[in-house]
């Protein structure tokens, strides 16, 4: 997730989403905001959001 978010061309303040929130999409959603993004999350259910 990390290296995916180093990599892309989006910018601080581009919208990116984060697909499944377990160990390390949470970790994704972490590196997503403090990176400057607006962090989506998407989950699999909603015993999970």
């Amino acid at each position: 997730t990390y290296n995916a978010l180093r990599h892309t061309r989006a910018v601080g303040g581009d919208r990116v989403a984060v697909l499944g929130i377990g160990g390390l999409g949470h970790l994704g959603i972490q590196w997503a905001r403090a990176m400057g993004f607006e962090t989506i999350a998407i989950a699999r259910g909603a015993g999970k959001a």
